[in-house]
C-alpha cells in the first residue's frame, strides 16, 4: 500500500519545494503557483526570477503570499536559475525538488502520485505524463528518447493520445518543463550545466545522472498541463539558435568516442552548406531563422556557450517580425 494511502501525503509534500522560473512573465508564473498551492498547499514555493525588466515581488506577494523569491540581476538562462533555486530549497531543508516550468499547471494529485513513484523508484528520476493545456487528451511528453549516435532528442507521445501512455517504464531521460527529484541526487548528479543556457540542460542533466547510476522513470499518473509560453513563442530566433549549438553540445559530450569526430564533421558541414547558400541565394541571407541557425553552428564550433550575443538578437530581432 502507497504511503498516500496510508495517510501520509501531508507530511511528505511538506518536504517538498517547487522550483519555477520566471522571466518578465509574471501573470504566468502567478498561476503556476497557484495551480500548486490548490492542489497541493503543503509544498514550499520558490520563485527565481531570471533578470526580469521589472521586480516581480508586489504581485507575486499579493496573489500568492508565502512564494519564497528568489531575485537574480541579470538574465543567466533557465539551467542557472534552477541551480539557484535548487540551492536555495536545499538550504531551506527540501527533501525533494519539483523542477517547473512557469507554463505548467500541476493537476491534483500529481505530486503524490510521483512521490509514491519515489518510493517504487528510490534515488531516480521522475517526469510525469505532460499533456497540453488546450488538449488534455493529448500528449506533449511522456519522458524522452535519443535517437541515432548523434544524439537527437525525442519527445515519446507528442500528439498522441494521453490515454496511450499508461504505464510506468524506464526512459532515457524526461524534460525538466516538470520532474521530481530527491535532495540526494541532486548532490550525486550535481547542478545542471549552466554553458547551455537553455535548452537541452535536462537531456544533458539525465544522461550525466544515467552514468552515475541514476535511472529516469515515466510516471503517467502524474498529470501536468503545459502552455506554449507566450514569452518564448514571441523569441523564436534565439530558440532556434540554442537549438542547434545546443544540440552539437550534447552530441560531443555523450555520443560514443568513434562518433565524436563526426559530430565535428556534421557541424563543418552544415557550416559550409550555409555559407554557399548565403552566397548563391538572396534568400537565404535575408531569412532570419537560417542566420539564426548558422549562427548557432558557428558558435559550437567557436566553443562559444552561455547567452546569444546582444548583437546578434538585436540584429535578428526586428527582422523576425516579417519573417512569419
Amino acid at each position: 500500500m502507497s504511503s498516500s494511502a496510508l495517510g501520509q501525503v501531508d507530511d511528505r509534500l511538506s518536504r517538498v519545494a517547487a522550483v519555477i522560473v520566471n522571466w518578465n512573465d509574471a501573470d504566468t508564473s502567478i498561476r503556476c503557483l497557484m495551480s500548486i498551492r490548490a492542489a497541493s498547499p503543503e509544498v514550499m514555493l520558490i520563485l527565481v526570477d531570471n533578470g526580469s525588466d521589472q521586480d516581480p515581488w508586489p504581485a507575486i506577494d499579493q496573489h500568492v503570499p508565502g512564494t519564497v523569491l528568489v531575485r537574480l540581476v541579470r538574465n543567466r538562462g533557465y539551467a542557472a536559475a534552477v541551480n539557484a533555486g535548487a540551492r536555495e530549497a536545499l538550504a531551506r531543508g527540501a527533501q525533494n525538488l519539483l523542477l517547473l516550468n512557469n507554463d505548467t499547471i500541476v493537476e491534483k494529485g500529481a505530486l503524490a502520485a510521483l512521490l509514491d513513484a519515489a518510493e517504487r523508484h528510490p534515488g531516480c528520476i521522475l517526469g510525469p505524463k505532460i499533456v497540453y493545456a488546450e488538449r488534455p487528451d493529448l500528449i506533449w511528453s511522456a519522458g524522452g528518447s535519443l535517437l541515432g549516435s548523434m544524439c537527437t532528442t525525442r519527445h515519446l507521445g507528442e500528439g498522441e493520445p494521453a490515454s496511450s501512455y499508461m504505464v510506468e517504464r524506464r526512459v532515457e531521460w524526461a524534460t525538466n518543463c516538470a520532474l521530481l527529484v530527491s535532495s540526494q541526487v541532486f548532490a550525486r548528479v550535481g547542478p545542471l550545466d549552466e554553458k547551455y543556457f537553455i535548452y537541452l540542460d535536462d537531456v544533458d542533466w539525465c544522461l550525466r545522472a544515467a552514468a552515475k547510476g541514476v535511472q529516469t522513470w515515466f510516471v503517467p499518473d502524474a498529470i501536468i498541463l503545459h502552455d506554449v509560453s507566450l514569452v518564448m513563442r514571441s523569441r523564436k530566433l534565439p530558440v532556434r539558435y540554442y537549438s542547434y549549438r545546443n544540440h552539437y553540445r550534447l552530441a560531443l559530450r555523450h555520443s560514443a568516442y568513434w562518433v565524436r569526430p563526426l559530430v565535428i564533421a556534421d557541424a563543418l558541414w552544415t557550416l559550409g552548406k550555409a555559407g554557399m547558400r548565403s552566397a548563391t541565394m538572396s534568400a537565404y541571407r535575408k531569412d532570419p531563422y537560417y542566420h539564426a541557425r548558422t549562427r548557432g553552428v558557428l558558435d559550437f564550433l567557436r566553443g562559444r556557450s552561455g547567452p546569444m550575443s546582444a548583437p546578434d538578437v538585436a540584429a535578428a530581432m526586428p527582422r523576425a517580425a516579417t519573417a512569419d
